[in-house]
């Protein structure tokens, strides 16, 4: 039987806020890395938007977004993956926003990705 190995450095990026105020979480690597997945739960429900961009290194001309929920319509969880292979370059970052919800909600989210 062939040896199982495994040539990628897994990482994971995460936390906690409250939902008073619009808020963006980030990664960022000093190395060429994959997204895997993006989750977040919430302690209660969130009916605001959610944004993920890229957020290049060469400026904000370059900066783009992949991802845009308006209305969530009251989620509890929310989860985002790329449906193709999202590798970033060294020095950029992946941001989430989220919008601000007036009633007060706590957000876990969790950034994971695959170091190459």
């Amino acid at each position: 039987m062939a040896d199982l190995t495994i040539d990628e450095t897994l990482f994971n990026t995460s936390g906690s806020f409250a939902t008073g105020s619009t808020t963006t979480v980030s990664t960022a690597l000093s190395t060429d890395f994959e997204l895997s997945w993006i989750s977040a739960h919430f302690d209660g429900i969130y009916d605001k938007e959610i944004t993920v961009t890229i957020n290049s290194k060469n400026g904000t001309n370059w900066d783009v977004p992949i991802y845009f929920l308006k209305q969530p319509g009251g989620t509890v969880d929310w989860f985002f993956q790329p449906t193709a292979p999202l590798v970033l370059m060294d020095g950029d970052e992946i941001d989430v926003k989220f919008q601000a919800k007036a009633a007060g909600v706590t957000c876990y989210w969790t950034i994971r990705g695959a170091q190459r």
